[in-house]
């Protein structure tokens, strides 16, 4: 992927499941780019996709967060973080300071990074367990809200905590799944570098 390319915009999405998001996202705004990262195996489809249309502006990453380094600063013009699993729900349980760092020096100032994330501790008792995640109870919504808010080089511009959340309009894999499963408290968190 040539990242000296002129795009309009630079979006990165961190934990983008199987790329469907990308995909589409890339065929709708063809001056952008996207990329997608995630460290499953189920990119091939969205990979195929994207190889078939020759889309010059999508690109799918097979690789953690931890492992992935982009070699840029200043670069993305939105980080999104959308329905994420495993460690990188944990970074945005608990507003893991070092990982908001890290990804907020890929954004330009003024930039922005995305997060929409949920999960019920009786339905997945077993990933909260091994992730040693707290009850999302009025206390740890508190501890969200202020820590988020706290976060450097980063000020927190949204933060709603909501029951519902309407699944229809988010363009993955993942949340057309949920869309039809129980019922989660969900939090939606907007943040500009500063």
């Amino acid at each position: 992927m040539d990242y000296s390319s002129n795009f309009e915009k630079k979006f990165l999405d961190i934990g983008t499941g199987d790329g469907r998001y990308i995909y589409k996202k890339a065929l709708e705004n063809p001056k952008n780019l996207y990329i997608g990262i995630d460290p499953a195996k189920n990119l091939e489809e969205y990979q195929r996709q994207i190889n078939r249309k020759r889309l010059k502006n999508a690109q799918l990453i097979q690789s953690s967060i931890e492992n992935y380094d982009p070699k840029v600063e200043n670069f993305f013009d939105e980080i999104s973080i959308i329905l994420p699993w495993g460690n990188l729900l944990k970074y945005c349980v608990t507003v893991d300071k070092d990982f908001f760092q890290r990804i907020s020096g890929w954004l330009k100032p003024g930039g922005d990074i995305k997060v929409i994330f949920g999960f019920n501790e009786e339905l997945e008792e077993k990933e909260t367990k091994r992730l040693n995640l707290r009850d999302l109870n009025e206390k740890e919504v508190e501890f969200l809200k202020e820590n988020y808010s706290i976060l450097p080089n980063l000020q927190m511009t949204k933060f709603e905590n909501v029951f519902y959340l309407d699944l229809e309009t988010i363009e993955t894999t993942w949340a057309k799944k949920l869309k039809f499963g129980a019922n989660r408290n969900y939090f939606t968190i907007s943040l500009k570098k500063i």
